[in-house]
């Protein structure tokens, strides 16, 4: 039931980028090339799946980048996000609603939840919020990729943990 547990819906983050390609009036592989792919000093392209036969971006799977820039766009979110950018590209503000929003209570309903506990029992998360799949209770946080890959980010400890791997 809607408001009482969260179940994560791709057709949340498909409509997020469709919103923000009609805003723009340009395509989402632009605004992330532009926005944040320049800005980080990536060694290479990332690459983004489209729908061929729309032309709809699948923004909620499907990018493809190398490991050293995943982990280069996980510094935009730590002290240390000069390293990569000449500018903040995270605010302060965006920062704490990622750590400090989210609502724990539907939260616990999640069944990835489960999955996650078997994996990391010691470290359980609070709640998700936005994009990320799981926030812990000393504010880092983490989001989950295709075949087991991830980026850990723990501002507190100025931390980044870019991985791959097969499930």
């Amino acid at each position: 039931m809607p408001g009482r547990a969260f179940d994560y819906s791709s057709a949340n983050t498909f409509l997020l980028a469709w919103i923000a390609e009609r805003i723009s009036g340009r395509p989402y592989a632009d605004l992330l090339a532009d926005e944040i792919w320049s800005r980080i000093g990536a060694e290479g392209d990332a690459g983004i799946t489209i729908v061929r036969t729309s032309g709809a971006t699948t923004a909620h799977a499907g990018l493809s980048a190398r490991l050293r820039d995943i982990a280069r766009f996980g510094l935009l979110f730590t002290p240390s996000w000069q390293i990569v950018s000449d500018m903040p590209l995270v605010s302060d503000r965006s920062l704490h609603e990622i750590v400090s929003g989210g609502r724990p209570a539907s939260f616990a309903g999640d069944r990835a939840l489960h999955a996650f506990r078997s994996r990391m029992p010691d470290d359980l998360p609070s709640h998700n919020s936005y994009q990320w799949d799981y926030v812990m209770p000393d504010g880092d946080f983490y989001k989950g990729g295709f075949g087991g890959q991830g980026l850990y980010i723990s501002p507190a400890r100025d931390l980044v943990i870019a991985f791959t791997g097969t499930m």
